[in-house]
């Protein structure tokens, strides 16, 4: 998978993270049927419209993940 695959998996688990402690994102997102019923399609959740909060609180749920998943990271490019 490419980066923006990664990234929509996790805000997605992000979201239900959220939901599931009793803090919705401010703009939670939905999944519905394709117009032809054979696929889902993830609606609404876009990192762009995180309030601050909520974007300080996914990029440690990144770091949590991460730690959970045994992700190496490393340090960007200068």
């Amino acid at each position: 998978m490419d980066a923006d695959d990664w990234k929509r998996l996790l805000v997605d688990m992000f979201a239900k993270v959220m939901r599931d402690m009793g803090t919705p994102l401010h703009h939670d997102g939905r999944v519905i049927p394709s117009l032809d019923f054979e696929r889902v399609v993830q609606l609404g959740i876009q990192t762009r419209d995180f309030y601050v909060k909520e974007a300080a609180e996914f990029i440690e749920y990144l770091y949590a993940f991460g730690a959970d998943n045994l992700v190496i990271w490393s340090e960007p490019k200068q």
